[in-house]
């Protein structure tokens, strides 16, 4: 479910004034990487397929947006912290967040995802393998904007 604030609404609202049409967002906003940051394949002793991964940075993203690092609040997320594939929140997750957090000194916000395990979840498996792979080179975050601005040089 996707909680739309007021604030959230009228940022949308901004965003696609600014952007028309080609707003790239259907019900969230995401952050975008332009390449799979994946800092390390974590294998557990029992098995488990981890892989830790930069989720977002304070660069300038694919639309023109930054977000501050130390602006993240993750306690929600840390309640239920379901890794979903391309923001579908209709199929199940094909991981979870084991953990979660600032990383490099707050130059990053990273995860830890535990991907189900092999066989329970096939297109998880997939996934999975596509990024071991080198074949999906792209993580995306959703969220909802406490306090925003616009910056009129990227426009």
């Amino acid at each position: 479910m996707i909680y739309a604030t007021p604030e959230w609404i009228d940022w949308r609202k901004q965003v696609e004034e600014r952007h028309g049409d080609a707003v790239p967002f259907p019900d969230t906003k995401a952050y975008q990487c332009d390449t799979l940051q994946t800092l390390e394949t974590v294998k557990e002793e029992d098995g488990r397929r981890r892989k830790k991964f930069i989720l977002s940075t304070a660069t300038v993203d694919a639309d023109r947006d930054t977000i501050a690092v130390d602006g993240w609040q993750l306690d929600r997320y840390r309640k239920n912290p379901t890794v979903l594939w391309a923001h579908n929140y209709r199929e199940p997750p094909i991981g979870r967040a084991v953990e979660v957090g600032i990383g490099g000194g707050s130059d990053y916000l990273y995860a830890v995802d535990l991907f189900t395990p092999p066989g329970l979840y096939q297109f998880a498996d997939l996934i999975y393998d596509l990024i071991d792979q080198g074949f999906l080179r792209t993580v995306s975050v959703g969220f909802k904007p406490i306090t925003y601005g616009f910056n009129e040089d990227r426009r």
